[in-house]
């Protein structure tokens, strides 16, 4: 004799069902977390190094340049000056300081633009996707300084990314950062401290992905 009728049947069919689906899941996860290689903070931290190096280079050699196009100039010019030539020669100087004063000033944007970019690149070949606010507070004028927060940056990123496969392991549902936002993106912009606001920034990361 039968005992049950349909609608047992139809449960049972359910939970086998269910009991299939969730192992495609763990089977699906875990081939992500094989295929998904973890990032290598110190690769990216020497990469972005080398080619700071390289730049720094280029740029003490147009110093060097600059230098020694002074001091042949200095060989041709005179002692015995009139009132008028030593006028002139300080209008001239002055418009020259300047002129170097706007120059230097150009130059210091252009470097930090290339350096942002520099950045961004390195960040992008290491498959990190960083937002430009960001960005623009993990590069620094220090450059020892901008490798150490691209590392930091780096290894916080691939923390989040463990932790969260971890959990998906587990069957949890994971967080989304793993950390606590406890300040605004405003509050964290306003802090003067580099550091501290960098240090922020990384506690509150997820105001910025």
């Amino acid at each position: 004799m039968r005992v049950g009728g349909p609608l047992m049947d139809t449960e049972e069919t359910t939970q086998v069902t269910d009991v299939q689906d969730n192992q495609e899941n763990v089977e699906t996860v875990e081939k992500d977390v094989q295929d998904k290689k973890p990032v290598d903070a110190e690769k990216i931290a020497k990469k972005l190094q080398k080619r700071i190096s390289k730049e720094q280079e280029s740029k003490h050699q147009a110093l060097k340049e600059v230098e020694e196009l002074k001091a042949k100039l200095a060989k041709y010019e005179s002692n015995d000056k009139s009132i008028k030539e030593l006028s002139d020669e300080e209008k001239s100087k002055r418009e020259s300081d300047s002129k170097d004063r706007r120059i230097q000033e150009l130059e210091g944007i252009i470097a930090r633009n290339k350096d942002l970019q520099e950045t961004k690149q390195v960040f992008e070949e290491s498959g990190i996707s960083v937002p430009d606010n960001v960005l623009d507070m993990v590069v620094v004028n220090d450059n020892k300084k901008t490798v150490a927060n691209v590392q930091a940056i780096t290894n916080f990123i691939e923390k989040i990314k463990e932790d969260t496969r971890n959990e998906l392991l587990a069957g949890r549902t994971p967080r989304v950062t793993g950390v606590k936002t406890k300040m605004t993106k405003e509050q964290i912009r306003n802090i003067k401290d580099t550091e501290e606001r960098q240090k922020a920034m990384r506690d509150n990361w997820s105001l910025f992905n």
